[in-house]
């Protein structure tokens, strides 16, 4: 988002208007944690050479570990009048806010009485990073409408006192996606309600993807629903393996859906494929499905 609104180009169908100034300030990721997802984006997006040196002019990153509360707003206040950004990006909130973020107390003072001024005094938007903790049992349900805003730990304030709110979470029909849902405001985020994102195979960044197929529900309720999720793979009638073979031919295959294939995607198919799908031999040390059946007079399979 920051390396977009530098250059002043829309980003998952969020219009920008010009390119902007960015100020990045954050707690959470060393200098190799930034510099992969930096690199990721400006290769996968192939920035023309003049790009890339307006980025050097409006992207601004400070890593700030050590104040928060009354200490941060001085740091944001300083930093925004050597850079005067257009834009601010704070990540996360929980680093800098300074206190019990439950507290509507809190929240409002950091917020409303401190930060607000000086939003003001420099005529600078806002982004503000904040993390979730387990939905309600009715936001789990419905998973829609305005009260996916108040999903972020702490206070409703944090989300009263926001302009606007955009949630990314997990899909419920299936778990290599996310929503990129725009709640609070989201008619006037100038493009579609919900955006659907999955992390790339190829860097660290979001890219889009379609919306998941609506799982099929049993009957019986016993979860087999979620297991057709790797159907394609026709893994039951798998011919001996081992294990090496299994995990390639796994990659491959989540690959070719354009799944993430790495070791941990792998490893939770395989996971899932001994539920049933596909049994391991101990005599041999092979791999099979649980439906393929050796011909012995011929050594082939039926």
């Amino acid at each position: 988002m920051a390396l977009h609104f530098t250059l002043g180009k829309p980003l998952f169908g969020i219009p920008v208007q010009k390119p902007l100034k960015v100020l990045f300030i954050q707690a959470e990721n060393n200098s190799i944690d930034l510099s992969r997802p930096f690199h990721s984006v400006t290769q996968k997006a192939k920035f023309t050479e003049a790009e890339n040196a307006l980025i050097d002019r409006n992207l601004n990153f400070i890593s700030e570990e050590s104040s928060s509360g009354d200490k941060f707003l001085e740091l944001f206040d300083d930093a925004c009048g050597r850079v005067r950004p257009d834009i601010v990006i704070l990540d996360p909130l929980l680093s800098y806010i300074g206190g019990d973020i439950s507290r509507q107390d809190v929240c409002s003072e950091f917020l409303r009485n401190k930060l607000n001024p000086l939003i003001r005094k420099y005529r600078v938007g806002v982004i503000i990073i904040h993390h979730t903790g387990k939905p309600p049992k009715d936001v789990k349900a419905n998973g829609r409408g305005s009260s996916l805003s108040y999903l972020g730990i702490g206070s409703s304030e944090l989300t009263n006192w926001a302009r606007a709110v955009s949630v990314i979470q997990e899909s419920r029909e299936d778990e290599n996606v996310f929503e990129f849902v725009h709640t609070k405001r989201g008619n006037q985020a100038g493009t579609k309600l919900t955006t659907y994102l999955r992390h790339a195979t190829d860097g660290v960044f979001w890219e889009e993807c379609d919306e998941p197929a609506k799982k099929v529900k049993t009957e019986k309720g016993d979860g087999s629903a979620k297991e057709r999720k790797y159907d394609y793979m026709k893994l039951e009638s798998l011919a001996p393996v081992s294990r090496k073979e299994l995990e390639n031919l796994i990659a491959q295959k989540l690959a070719s859906k354009g799944e993430p294939c790495d070791t941990k995607s792998v490893t939770k198919v395989i996971n899932w494929a001994k539920r049933g799908t596909v049994v391991f031999d101990e005599s041999k040390q092979l791999w099979q499905g649980r439906f393929y059946f050796t011909n012995t007079n011929e050594g082939g399979a039926l």
